[in-house]
């Protein structure tokens, strides 16, 4: 696994300029989104309850946790492109974790370079460092499953691709639901509507869940996050078992 990442990462270091260029893209649009919450704080001081550091916050754990998710997004893609043209045909009659093991030749772990790097801007932004362990742990695995949903959720749009032989735009709509995960949890809908988008679509709440635990030691929609996540990877893998067999066992 070590050699497969390391390969990886010294292939995306060696196209270095898509790598920047990528990088310098991603940096524009964060901003662009940094400047949308700007200005709207210029006439409240307060949405919906979360002021403008909070507000900030949401968006900074966003951006890390999105350009984590990009590392396995990529891979993902190249995974079911290569399916759909027959170019990985062997690899469907292998077990299930040496398919795994394959996805991580696509990856890119490059992106993870700018998340070490926010990763040491913490202290600059977050608006309340001291809280009770507890929130800590908690709020940093929900990170991790936030990362998870974007990638379950990615990874089950793709899939359709194995039943209609088509790619579907997944990377676009991934992209655009992404948008939401920079606002905070409560100023989107509440209620049934919440736990039917979490649910449904988990990567809405993939940062807000883990802000709203660190910020208001409020850990019910990282529930909905953690409950959607597991849904859609449980869901993910039947289909894919079934649709792989009839892949694996031609005519059978």
């Amino acid at each position: 696994m070590l050699v497969l990442i390391e390969k990886a990462f010294a292939r995306q270091i060696h196209y270095l300029g898509n790598y920047v260029s990528y990088i310098t893209i991603q940096a524009v649009a964060q901003m662009l989104t940094l400047f949308y919450l700007h200005t709207v704080f210029i006439y409240t001081d307060t949405l919906n309850g979360w002021t403008r550091e909070q507000a900030i916050f949401v968006f900074y754990l966003a951006t890390m946790v999105t350009l984590t998710a990009e590392c396995f997004i990529c891979s993902i893609h190249q995974y079911y492109l290569r399916l759909v043209r027959g170019l990985l045909d062997p690899v469907l009659i292998m077990p299930l974790r040496r398919r795994t093991l394959q996805l991580l030749r696509w990856s890119e772990p490059g992106f993870l370079v700018p998340v070490v790097a926010l990763l040491c801007c913490w202290p600059l932004i977050d608006p309340q460092p001291h809280r009770p362990m507890e929130a800590w742990i908690g709020g940093l695995a929900i990170l991790a499953v936030g990362v998870l949903s974007i990638i379950v959720v990615f990874a089950v749009i793709s899939l359709t691709a194995l039943v209609t032989q088509r790619l579907a735009p997944a990377d676009f709509m991934v992209s655009e639901l992404s948008r939401m995960v920079f606002l905070p949890s409560s100023v989107m809908p509440g209620g049934a509507w919440q736990i039917v988008l979490g649910i449904g679509l988990p990567l809405l709440f993939s940062a807000n869940a883990a802000g709203a635990v660190l910020i208001a030691g409020d850990y019910r929609v990282a529930l909905i996050l953690t409950a959607g996540t597991v849904v859609l990877a449980v869901l993910h893998q039947v289909i894919e078992s079934r649709v792989m067999r009839s892949f694996s066992f031609p005519g059978g």
